[in-house]
């Protein structure tokens, strides 16, 4: 017991599989599978559990997490509480609904035994056991065993709220079309890029994340650094324009979020996202994305050595599919991508 429970630590430190951890609690008490579940406002949001057969997992992320009575019966528990299948739901109940007969019973799963882990205003996070359906007894006596898993099954909870708001974090960082670095302000560390970030470092304009800032050869850890006592600071390295923010509080890790602009890429971030929207061919996005730089059609004519004639028949292409009729309509539609 004392082993599964180190190795759910070691999985809310990410020094373990979340899986392999509850494969561990699982089999501590005889259970068949084991997990958490992640809910917001009551509506299943994801899970990570172990040892259930595929057919049920996805029959129930599919469609039965809405109809789950262990679900409903269990989001308003007492934190921390483990309770058994008939403090969540009457079996008599349970064993009449649609959930039991056509996903639990045809998978050898008898009842449960949970709990709520974290309760924040926007998400939930619950824990479970599913017993064989030839456990004998009610789930009471390993709801008292799970009863020593709470503690660091609650620090598992809270690891994966953390990771999944992260992830949207990310997710909307990504949404950008300049660089979005996060730097360890006390060393001038790059720990982690958005999508248009990594495309930077991928061309050699920003340096790679777990060294010190480096935007277009030239050294801004110690800038970084020097921004102690102001929350933006805006600085010049060569062609890139850099913003340096430092959040008034950032937690117990002192973090900058620096954004790199660099028109060029910019450009090219947006008329990818507008081929994707708009249809646009390999040609067209790449005269959008000359047209968003603030080149003029004869300087892209003589760029793609085309006639400008034959451009501005590329640009009129250009207009229709996105929608607009000038230059400065399709210029501001992109630039919202």
């Amino acid at each position: 017991m004392e082993g599964a429970v180190r190795e759910v630590l070691s999985a809310a430190t990410g020094d373990a599989r979340v899986e392999d951890a509850m494969a561990s609690v699982a089999r501590s008490v005889g259970g068949l599978a084991a997990g958490i579940t992640v809910w917001r406002h009551g509506a299943f949001v994801g899970q990570s559990w172990t040892g259930l057969p595929p057919g049920f997992e996805r029959d129930y992320v599919a469609t039965f997490s809405t109809h789950d009575p262990w679900a409903r019966g269990g989001l308003c528990g007492a934190l921390g509480a483990v309770l058994t299948s008939d403090d969540l739901v009457p079996r008599a109940r349970l064993e009449m609904s649609a959930f039991h007969n056509e996903l639990c019973r045809p998978h050898g799963v008898g009842d449960l035994c949970g709990g709520v882990l974290v309760r924040e205003p926007d998400l939930l996070v619950t824990f479970g056991v599913l017993r064989p359906s030839d456990a004998r007894g009610d789930g009471g006596r390993e709801a008292s065993s799970l009863g020593a898993f709470v503690p660091a099954l609650t620090s598992l909870g809270f690891a994966e709220i953390a990771r999944r708001r992260a992830a949207s974090s990310r997710d909307v960082a990504d949404t950008l079309p300049f660089g979005v670095l996060v730097v360890e302000a006390c060393k001038g560390v790059v720990l982690a890029a958005n999508g248009a970030g990594e495309r930077l470092v991928e061309r050699g304009l920003v340096g790679r994340v777990g060294e010190p800032l480096v935007v277009d050869g030239e050294p801004l850890a110690a800038l970084v650094r020097a921004t102690t006592n102001v929350t933006r600071r805006t600085t010049r390295a060569h062609g890139l324009r850099v913003v340096i923010h430092r959040p008034p509080s950032a937690g117990e890790r002192i973090t900058c979020i620096v954004h790199v602009h660099h028109a060029e890429s910019v450009a090219n971030e947006r008329a990818e996202r507008a081929a994707r929207v708009y249809g646009l061919s390999p040609r067209e996005a790449a005269v959008a994305a000359l047209i968003i730089a603030g080149m003029s059609p004869k300087e892209i004519a003589a760029r793609h050595g085309v006639a400008e004639s034959t451009l501005r028949t590329q640009i009129r292409t250009l207009y229709a599919k996105v929608g607009v009729d000038r230059q400065a309509g399709l210029v501001a539609a992109l630039s919202e991508l």
